[in-house]
């Protein structure tokens, strides 16, 4: 009997949003050498994205639509209007921004 390597899907949440953020993540690096490059800077900001798409990646595992790695601009587009009934206008800003860096 063959075992399985554990595919991104089946992945908790927590590990998959904190993969893709991981992955973009340069701390330490001078403002003035910056660019605008889609890397985070910053471990707020981090921080916030890891949370959002935790939550982003709960609601696509309920909904049945897969992984993060995998998810579409429509599948943005429903999750936001989702969202929208339920949170405020700055959570769902971060909530857009960080599908935009997921993008």
């Amino acid at each position: 009997m063959k075992i399985k390597p554990v595919c991104f899907s089946r992945r908790n949440p927590r590990k998959q949003a904190d993969y893709i953020v991981r992955r973009a993540l340069a701390l330490n690096i001078p403002k003035v050498l910056r660019e605008d490059d889609g890397r985070i800077y910053s471990t707020g900001t981090a921080e916030c994205y890891r949370t959002a798409l935790t939550t982003f990646c709960k609601w696509i595992q309920q909904e049945r639509l897969g992984d993060l790695r995998g998810v579409s601009v429509l599948t943005v587009q429903h999750y936001l209007q989702h969202r929208q009934s339920i949170v405020g206008q700055k959570t769902l800003d971060l909530d857009r921004q960080a599908a935009q860096f997921l993008l």
